[in-house]
């Protein structure tokens, strides 16, 4: 769990915190300072899977595109809809391999946020309201 009161945030925006951990994490490789983490070893076997490298490049290659070409006439990629599900399979299968009890209460604090927006557009959508 984010120890800083302004890094709540990223229980509800999880890129942020993808953004903020990947520098700290550089920033103390650089300065020699890394502990190590609780990583399985079966973790080496996504190295030759083909179902992770295909799910990963599928989001990157769609994320890329709604970077690139938001110009007005592809408002649709821009949500990343196309590429969700792949997103997920690839991260379980990260997931999976991380043993950590802050990682599972970080993870069930994402899973609760995303519970509860989805919740809501499910209201919204039954009254006839705008969803997006």
């Amino acid at each position: 769990m984010p120890k800083h009161p302004l890094l709540w945030i990223t229980l509800f925006y999880p890129p942020i915190a993808i953004l903020i951990y990947s520098i700290r994490y550089w920033l103390l490789a650089k300065a020699g300072k890394l502990t190590p983490q609780s990583v399985t070893s079966s973790i080496f076997q996504l190295q030759t899977n083909y179902v992770f490298f295909f799910c990963l490049f599928i989001c990157i290659a769609n994320a890329a595109i709604g970077f690139l070409a938001a110009s007005g006439y592809l408002y649709s990629l821009a949500r990343f809809v196309f590429a969700t599900p792949f997103f997920f399979i690839a991260f379980g299968m990260v997931i999976g391999h991380l043993d950590s009890p802050k990682t599972r209460e970080f993870l069930y604090g994402c899973i609760l946020v995303s519970a509860l927006g989805l919740i809501e557009q499910w209201y919204r959508w039954g009254n006839n309201r705008w969803v997006g």
